[in-house]
Formats: structure tokens, C-alpha cells, sequence
């Protein structure tokens, strides 16, 4: 299982890049990450994430975004809350020492709206629908499919 936090200032979104040391391919998504033992709740997950991966301690608000996904051949959820940043300085030096994503970590940063669709991103909603979704005030959680094979 993976949690994130989607966090949105105005018009722009934190993301994180990621970038794969043998293929070099880069992607972009929100901080975020696999629930852990010590983790008490999801929304930890989320929090202890968000602060590993950008710097930036955040309140996880409520549950968005839902999609599954397939990784080395198993199944697994993945969970997207909104949040808001509460305190910290943006960075990704917190990720050294985290185990491999902090060879994968590159970047981390407010990325505008128009910027998003020129990015891959992950989920691919963060340049389409997540605005409408902004803007109508997250009626629902959206299931967001399959991903992977």
C-alpha cells in the first residue's frame, strides 16, 4: 500500500521528480510512499512521507483519489489525500538515508498548472481533472483505475 499527500498553493501543486538510475526515465509525482510498520495510520504514512520526501510538515485531510496499481508483479492500493502544509522548509535532503528513493529523488517543487501538462505525471488526473476536482471541493473519491501491468 501507498500514501500521498496532494498538496495545491493557488495554482500550482508540490511534486516530487523522480528520475531511475538505469533508464534515466523521470516522472513527476506528489510526496508519497509505502505504509511502513511504525506507521500508525495512512495518513502518517502520507505525513511521514510528504516530510521525508519534501521537507514540509503537513495536516492530511481527507481521502481523494483511490487507484490500484501493479508493482514486481503484485497488486497493490494506492491512496491520495489532500493536505495542507503546516510548517518546514521545502527540500529533499530529508530523503538521504530513506532507503532507495533517495537515489530516484531529484527535484521538489511548486510545479504551475500550465507547466503539468509538459510533465509526466503520476496520477495522470493531476493535469486534467484534478482542477475540476479543486474547484467543485472534492464532492467524492474518485476511483482512478489500474495502472500498471
Amino acid at each position: 500500500m501507498r500514501a500521498a499527500v496532494i498538496l495545491q498553493r493557488g495554482s500550482s501543486v508540490l511534486l516530487v521528480q523522480h528520475a531511475d538510475p538505469a533508464t534515466g526515465a523521470e516522472w513527476w509525482v506528489p510526496p508519497g510512499g509505502g505504509l511502513e510498520d511504525a506507521d500508525e495510520t495512512v495518513m502518517h504514512c502520507a505525513a511521514r512521507e510528504a516530510r521525508e520526501e519534501s521537507g514540509l510538515d503537513v495536516r492530511v485531510g481527507r481521502l481523494v483519489y483511490l487507484r490500484e496499481f501493479t508493482s514486481d508483479g503484485a497488486r497493490n492500493i494506492e491512496l491520495f489525500f489532500a493536505g495542507e502544509v503546516i510548517g518546514g522548509t521545502l527540500t529533499t535532503a530529508n530523503a538521504q538515508g530513506c532507503g532507495p528513493d533517495e537515489h530516484m529523488i531529484r527535484d521538489v517543487r511548486w510545479i504551475e498548472r500550465s507547466e503539468i501538462a509538459r510533465l509526466t505525471v503520476y496520477p495522470e488526473c493531476l493535469a486534467r481533472e484534478f482542477w475540476e476536482d479543486v474547484e467543485r471541493g472534492f464532492t467524492d473519491v474518485r476511483y482512478l483505475g489500474r495502472a500498471g501491468g
